[in-house]
């Protein structure tokens, strides 16, 4: 859909095609296409202010201005914003799985891991075969001090979608389940495979860290520090946990102390 939109003149495109031009810009993770995507997405809505799937986009991509915090971004407009696209986008078809799961994420931003993960149930509720719908029920109920049913959660993403624009994310959360559970050999390789995906982001680069460094490989940690440092300066330890907000336990404080370790700063 969006290689056919994009050789089409732009004051041809409908709703349906800027929806996947934006969807195209979306998953490619960098500020740039983020803003292409919001655009996009802008411009479904004003074409078909009632197509649901167009505001749970324009969520999907301020949510990610506010997670990666983009040099130049309102973090709390983004925020705002994420939500009041996604709560219209439910408002508008509450039985669509990406819906719920743009709705789901903003709780990230605001109340918590925890508060999220009856809205990921939701969108599986909906639709059992959405993998990102797993992949983020695996990752909130991690930062919610729940690591039992991740691995369940990213085996299950993998087999729908081995392809997925996520793929990192699903190898990241089985990279955070074996940091929970003390076995820092596989967290160090789910790590590393997940940093080097396609589109990985720099808070991947970060789990590298940490768990190349809960395994004993100090040079390799304070490399994948420098490589997260470089993408994003301003990169801290505070900044990692702005974006994963883990619950107070011990998991939460391995993680910190291998990136304090491995040279990253605390804030």
């Amino acid at each position: 859909e969006a290689q056919r939109a994009r050789v089409s003149s732009p004051e041809n495109l409908d709703a349906w095609s800027n929806y996947h031009l934006g969807i195209y810009h979306m998953y490619r993770f960098t500020a740039a296409d983020t803003a292409h995507a919001i655009a996009y997405f802008g411009q479904a809505m004003r074409l078909e202010p009632d197509f649901a799937r167009a505001h749970a986009g324009h969520s999907f991509a301020s949510f990610q201005n506010a997670f990666n915090r983009y040099d130049g971004v309102d973090v709390e407009a983004s925020r705002l914003e994420a939500r009041r696209s996604a709560e219209r986008s439910v408002e508008l078809d509450h039985l669509d799985p990406l819906c719920n799961f743009v709705m789901g994420r903003c709780y990230w931003l605001e109340s918590g891991a925890a508060a999220s993960i009856p809205w990921m149930e939701r969108s599986l509720a909906v639709n059992p075969n959405f993998a990102q719908g797993y992949y983020s029920h695996g990752l909130a109920s991690m930062m919610a001090g729940d690591p039992d049913i991740v691995l369940e959660d990213s085996t299950q993403a993998l087999a729908i979608s081995p392809l997925d624009p996520f793929l990192y994310g699903f190898h990241g959360i089985r990279a955070l389940y074996f940091i929970a559970q003390g076995d820092y050999p596989s967290a160090a390789t789910w790590a590393v495979s997940a940093a080097n995906q396609p589109g990985a982001i720099a808070v991947m680069d970060l789990i590298a860290a940490a768990a190349t460094a809960l395994n004993g490989e100090d040079v390799e940690a304070r490399r994948w520090v420098a490589k997260a440092t470089r993408r994003k300066p301003s990169i801290s330890v505070a900044f990692f946990f702005q974006a994963l907000p883990f619950c107070a336990g011990e998991t939460r404080d391995r993680i910190a102390r291998a990136l304090r370790a491995s040279g990253l700063p605390a804030d």
